[in-house]
């Protein structure tokens, strides 16, 4: 924590600064605060002042975090709910957001991780010419790793298999 050189109505403006940049949820802002030295009652009371000026939306926060990791990072849903869930996000207010996945989009994301997937592997497999007969991958092999990356991405298994036969 930084030694708190700031009036409580420095660190409001400051706060209000930051959240104007881009959507923030409570914990991220209060993180900012203890940051800029805030005791725990300013936190509070900037916190409360944000929240009633609306710079501050945890709804808006999770419906942007969710459109923005579907669209940007490939994420699925069970990763953007553990996320917003480390992040305090009250479990209605991820579902409403969860819920607001154009499903469409999420199945394309999934179809071109699928395929980035599998070229990834085809592409190292052709690379390593020297490799023994017995470390060929099997293609259940195959679609064991491409089931993995998926469910480290956040997929859940039905996604997956809906789209790839194991």
């Amino acid at each position: 924590m930084v030694k708190n050189d700031l009036s409580e109505r420095d660190l409001l403006i400051k706060a209000q600064n930051y959240c104007s940049v881009a959507e923030h949820c409570v914990a991220e802002v209060r993180e900012k605060l203890y940051q800029w030295g805030a005791s725990n009652e300013v936190r509070d009371r900037v916190i409360d002042s944000l929240l009633d000026k609306g710079f501050i939306d945890e709804s808006r926060y999770a419906a942007a975090f969710v459109h923005d990791k579907v669209a940007f990072q490939g994420w699925g849903r069970e990763k953007i709910r553990m996320m917003l869930i480390m992040k305090h996000i009250s479990a209605a207010v991820i579902d409403q957001a969860l819920a607001t996945i154009d499903e469409e989009e999420y199945n394309r994301q999934l179809s071109r991780l699928i395929e980035q997937k599998q070229q990834e592997l085809f592409n190292s497999k052709l690379t390593n010419e020297t490799a023994s007969l017995h470390s060929t991958l099997s293609t259940l092999n195959f679609k064991n790793k491409v089931a993995r990356f998926l469910a480290q991405r956040g997929f859940t298994t039905d996604e997956i298999m809906s789209k790839i036969n194991i």
